[in-house]
């Protein structure tokens, strides 16, 4: 830039002495201001061209953004319009210790174009992460769809922020192997999942002994945040003793797993709802929805 002053002067001093000053004029009103411009502003100046041009800078932008919040959770407090002013400290700790134990497997985005995600539009944004432990319980895997999402696209590309202003919804599936329930239970118990039946082998007081029993069920949902055990048939040897155990044994395992818990504050600002669970062989998988107030 200096040198270019430089060589320009020179030149105006040339012309200087073999041109009126007209020409002059001309010079420092059309010239020089070309000649400093081309060093301040981009030749493209509009940002939104530019990302239309080159969208893969904004998903590339928000892998990063979505990495970043593993790693400081503490910025989910900042995600929305509306920042969240409670003391959510002991959330953060908790999501804290758990990102630091797992890992973001994959990131893909749905239903978007140049011209939407210029604008800061996407139909969705699907993470998966593995190897998450929610003490007592784990998770192989947890696959979380943000439905709807707008934001905005400048602080995300300039500063590196992610700020939402907006999301319909969201829905999760999470994966839970039978290991995994078996670390929850392995002071009372041990669990064997199947298609069609989950069944627990646990130890029960009988007369004046502690005798194994064998319970065979089903899990449901209850009220839309806990993962209870219903009790079809429990054996103690070859005898059913359906009602003298049932209420001693479920009492003892319900409820099975309760996101209310783990939740505790947060459920001022994010609604989930468990919707579905499916038993598979070894390993049972977990659905729901929820909401987020931004």
């Amino acid at each position: 830039m200096v040198k270019k002053l430089r060589i320009l002067g020179r030149v105006l001093f040339i012309l200087f002495s073999f041109f009126p000053t007209s020409f002059l004029i001309v010079v420092f009103t059309t010239v020089l201001p070309a000649v400093v411009l081309a060093d301040i502003v981009p030749i493209e100046s509009s940002f939104k061209s530019r990302i239309a041009s080159h969208p893969a800078v904004i998903t590339i932008s928000l892998r990063k953004a979505i990495h970043n919040l593993m790693k400081d959770p503490a910025l989910l407090l900042h995600i929305g319009l509306k920042p969240i002013k409670s003391d959510f400290n002991r959330q953060v700790r908790v999501l804290q210790y758990i990102f630091s134990k797992s890992k973001v497997s994959s990131i893909s985005f749905h239903g978007y174009d140049r011209k939407s995600i210029s604008e800061g539009f996407l139909s969705g944004i699907t993470v998966i992460i593995e190897d998450i432990t929610m003490k007592p319980l784990s998770f192989e895997k947890l696959a979380i769809t943000f439905n709807n999402l707008s934001f905005d696209p400048e602080l995300l590309i300039n500063k590196g922020k992610l700020l939402l202003k907006g999301m319909d919804s969201f829905s999760f599936e999470t994966q839970v192997s039978e290991k995994a329930l078996n670390n929850l239970v392995y002071k009372f118990g041990n669990i064997q999942v199947f298609e069609d039946e989950f069944r627990i082998y646990a130890p029960v007081k009988f007369l004046m002994f502690y005798v194994t029993a064998r319970v065979c069920g089903n899990l449901y949902i209850k009220d839309e945040t806990a993962i209870h055990f219903e009790i079809r048939s429990l054996n103690v040897g070859n005898l059913p003793f359906v009602d003298l155990f049932k209420n001693q044994v479920t009492a003892k395992v319900n409820p099975v797993f309760s996101f209310s818990r783990y939740l505790g504050k947060a459920q001022q600002v994010i609604d989930v709802k468990l919707n579905g669970i499916d038993l598979r062989e070894g390993s049972l998988i977990v659905s729901g929805n929820g909401t987020m107030d931004l």
